[in-house]
């Protein structure tokens, strides 16, 4: 499984390379027109934040499996909070329609910076396993009673449901095809799991689409 895991996550760091690579050449070896070059720039650009996310979760992970690292925890609306990290998504991911609809204030606390790379997360494999050039990615988060919940529903390729309870092991992937590095999923868990949460997939299967579904502790104020 360890070696599943080198072997995705140096072909994650590898095709933001080969690419950024590619792109630099174009730039020494000719005169591109200024709209082009914009073009270009703009695809290094997503590049490098690729390598960064790559990184960052590595990083992250290793600060999770740490069991006296608690989180750098603040209170959050919820709600607003995933509207402004929805907007990033969209730019990132300019091929994947991603809806959200939320019930009004949800207070709750986050590690900010580890629950946007959860989010983010969780909207590259909607991209990633999109069944066309044009998916779709509902995001709901709803608040009732003392818990949040906060949904993530595509109309992707599915998850047969063997999987279901296998998915958010560390190193596993489905089947020989599957993309990344095989931590993704875990690192998802690991993060709710420090929220005091719980995390769950459904799908019928094959092209039925997904759904995770996030429970939190919800913040309650006195009237």
């Amino acid at each position: 499984m360890q070696q599943n895991f080198i072997n995705g996550f140096t072909h994650e760091l590898k095709t933001p390379i080969a690419s950024l690579r590619l792109f630099l050449d174009t730039f020494y070896k000719h005169e591109l027109p200024r709209q082009e070059q914009l073009k270009y720039i703009e695809f290094m650009k997503r590049d490098t934040e690729r390598l960064a996310d790559n990184v960052e979760q590595i990083l992250y992970l290793g600060r999770i499996e740490d069991r006296s690292y608690k989180g750098e925890m603040s209170l959050v609306d919820l709600s607003k909070f995933m509207e402004s990290l929805i907007e990033k998504a969209r730019h990132l991911h300019e091929d994947l329609e991603i809806k959200i609809k939320n019930s009004g204030e949800n207070w709750c606390h986050v590690d900010r910076k580890l629950f946007e790379a959860l989010v983010l997360n969780l909207i590259s494999n909607s991209d990633r396993y999109k069944q066309s050039s044009s998916g779709l990615l509902e995001v709901d988060v709803l608040g009732e009673g003392a818990k949040i919940t906060l949904s993530f529903k595509d109309n992707g390729i599915g998850i047969d449901k063997k999987f279901h309870k296998k998915i958010f092991k560390k190193f596993f992937q489905v089947g020989k095809s599957a993309k990344g590095s095989g931590l993704g999923l875990y690192f998802v868990w690991q993060v709710v799991k420090m929220h005091k949460g719980n995390i769950k997939v459904d799908s019928e299967g094959k092209d039925c689409g997904s759904l995770f579904t996030i429970t939190l502790p919800r913040v309650k104020f006195n009237d």
